[in-house]
């Protein structure tokens, strides 16, 4: 599952040896750092950064010495920023850390919720808008940059989620509005529902 943000790019790389049940994260910053993290086979997180220079090197990725190990990642820029934001899926329950060089390290883990398969927008103006499956809902919060909680928990999706991750993104609709588009799947079929508030979808 390829959860893949914003920019459309002919930057290419192997990334090693991934975990059979994990994932792939990429995100391009607005200064064209290219980040992509991976899920190794033993669950640990690998991270690597780029200005379209081959071959990546991906180091595993630490959080205060510590390397990162978990089952699913999202990783994201927000605008006009170097700093990188990382969701894991950690023993059934959604992690949050930020890192200021490039992903070599990370800062300490904030717990979200239990659940799995996270996946994240940050959108034009900062706001930070967090997904993630619980049984076979979606559930979701959202914060602004300063990390303070704008709408606690909240059911996305109400039912009918196949646990196989989930995508969202923004899009800008005529006279500029905003919308988040949330992707999943329902009994095998792709799916994908619409909110301007990130809310009520």
């Amino acid at each position: 599952w390829l959860n893949r943000h914003r920019k459309r790019s002919s930057f290419r790389a192997g990334a090693g040896t991934i975990s059979s049940g994990g994932n792939i994260s990429y995100d391009v910053s607005d200064a064209s750092r290219h980040t992509v993290a991976y899920i190794g086979p033993s669950n640990e997180l690998y991270v690597a950064t780029s200005p379209n220079t081959l071959p990546l090197q991906f180091a595993p990725a630490v959080d205060e010495s510590t390397p990162i190990v978990c089952a699913w990642c999202c990783i994201r820029y927000p605008v006009q920023s170097q700093k990188l934001y990382l969701w894991t899926e950690e023993s059934g329950t959604i992690y949050s850390r930020t890192s200021t060089d490039e992903g070599v390290g990370w800062g300490v883990s904030t717990s979200i919720a239990t659940g799995s398969k996270p996946c994240a927008v940050v959108t034009r103006d900062n706001l930070i808008m967090v997904y993630w499956i619980d049984g076979t809902a979606i559930k979701g919060r959202i914060e602004d940059a300063a990390g303070n909680i704008l709408e606690a928990t909240f059911t996305a999706v109400a039912s009918g989620v196949d646990d196989v991750g989930i995508a969202c993104d923004e899009r800008v609709l005529g006279g500029g509005r905003r919308q988040i588009i949330l992707w999943y799947v329902a009994s095998g079929t792709l799916t994908a529902v619409y909110a301007f508030n990130g809310k009520t979808f």
